[in-house]
């Protein structure tokens, strides 16, 4: 008997989902294939009474199924049920990949979800890398011409911003925002909302006892750098939400003194976050000038141009509905 390396042992489906992180923030395609080679690893199983059993005992994936019932609901109400058919079809990933790996007849070990996590980590240090080194190449491409006359980083409400900010050095407007983000076709949102994870992964992970110090080290820098890079991504509803985290974190650790490092260590990065918001003059900008310079006053048959205004619209306008 060959008790050494089986093929048997080897999670193909863990392999699969950890190709479809690594490229989450490259290549949509490659990511789903991958996803699409995951579902059907996971259907090739079998033992569907036992994913049956696995699926009633677990309450998230029963919260999951109302999302599907609610966005189905939606179908009777719009007009343009073609388009709704394709929103619930760019969402079904959303719900298959948590059932897969919930009911899979295969558990789960800590080491193969952690290898998942550090693997999705490692992408975005590498995203983060390229839009830098694309965003500096612009920079030198462009920093002798008026920026409002670049269709690359014309993005903001130009009278506005350079009324609340004169002076600004063109430096600040390729390093933010979708520029930055341009390295790797991104929207800054969804860049800034995957940092965040691998942020709070990081701060799950550091210190332990059982990583090399390396490791830990390597952990704290990529906190550090994914914070200030999320910071000049410029998303307002990320940096809302990672301070939110941030403030239940300090709650949570100064209740218990065995965790007065990691207090102090969230402390300063919520610090720091504040302070290169407003030392980054398109954060500070759309992160607070533009909701206090917009008004939330919203009237019929009329043209809004800021974002703030715009989705005070949307939202006014689908209350309008309901």
């Amino acid at each position: 008997m060959n008790n050494g390396w089986r093929l048997r042992d080897v999670n193909f489906s863990a392999g699969a989902l950890s190709l479809a992180l690594v490229f989450l923030p490259f290549s949509m395609a490659v990511c789903h294939a991958s996803l699409i080679l995951f579902i059907a690893l996971w259907a090739a199983e079998g033992r569907w009474f036992e994913k049956l059993s696995r699926f009633r005992n677990n309450r998230t994936l029963h919260v999951l199924i109302l999302f599907v019932v609610l966005l189905l609901m939606g179908l009777t109400y719009t007009q343009d049920v073609s388009e709704g058919v394709f929103f619930l079809e760019r969402k079904i990933f959303f719900f298959l990949v948590p059932i897969a790996i919930a009911t899979s007849a295969r558990p789960w070990t800590q080491k193969e979800i952690r290898v998942l996590f550090y693997s999705f980590t490692v992408s975005c240090f590498v995203a983060m890398c390229i839009c830098l080194a694309h965003a500096g190449h612009q920079f030198v491409l462009y920093k002798n011409i008026d920026p409002a006359l670049s269709a690359d980083i014309y993005y903001l409400n130009p009278g506005q911003f350079d009324e609340l900010n004169p002076a600004v050095n063109a430096w600040w407007l390729f390093f933010s925002y979708t520029v930055l983000a341009n390295g790797i076709a991104i929207h800054p949102t969804y860049l800034a909302l995957y940092m965040a994870f691998c942020t709070l992964f990081l701060l799950s992970e550091v210190p332990r006892q059982s990583l090399p110090r390396w490791q830990n080290v390597a952990s704290n820098i990529l906190i550090l750098l994914f914070t200030v890079f999320i910071v000049f991504l410029s998303s307002r509803i990320i940096l809302l939400c990672l301070g939110v985290v941030y403030l239940i974190l300090i709650f949570h650790y100064s209740i218990k003194p065995e965790f007065r490092l990691r207090l102090a260590v969230v402390t300063a990065l919520l610090v720091l976050t504040v302070v290169v918001l407003f030392l980054n003059p398109v954060s500070r900008y759309r992160s607070w000038q533009e909701f206090f310079s917009s008004s939330l006053f919203i009237t019929e048959n009329h043209h809004y141009d800021t974002s703030v205004e715009m989705r005070a619209f949307l939202w006014w306008v689908g209350w309008k509905s309901f």
